[in-house]
């Protein structure tokens, strides 16, 4: 949606800071969401294991990121 409204001029946000949105989103999940759940003894394992897989997701995706940022303000679409 950010990427619509500029694309068409309506909200123009620089390079920069659509890559700072971007990585942003990329990074895993507050582990402190696990550690309530471990100390209530609510779903320990569950948040747990979500995030693990959000900190190896963005191990891998926060690089992919960069890349496609870097190619996109090199085509100069922001």
């Amino acid at each position: 949606m950010l990427a619509l409204l500029t694309v068409s001029h309506i909200l123009s946000v620089d390079s920069v800071a659509l890559a700072t949105i971007v990585i942003m989103m990329a990074t895993p999940t507050a582990t402190v969401a696990a550690a309530y759940a471990i100390s209530f003894d609510k779903e320990a394992i569950l948040t747990s294991n979500a995030s693990l897989l959000s900190t190896i997701t963005s191990v891998v995706m926060i690089p992919v990121w960069i890349v496609t940022l870097n190619v996109i303000d090199k085509i100069g679409i922001f």
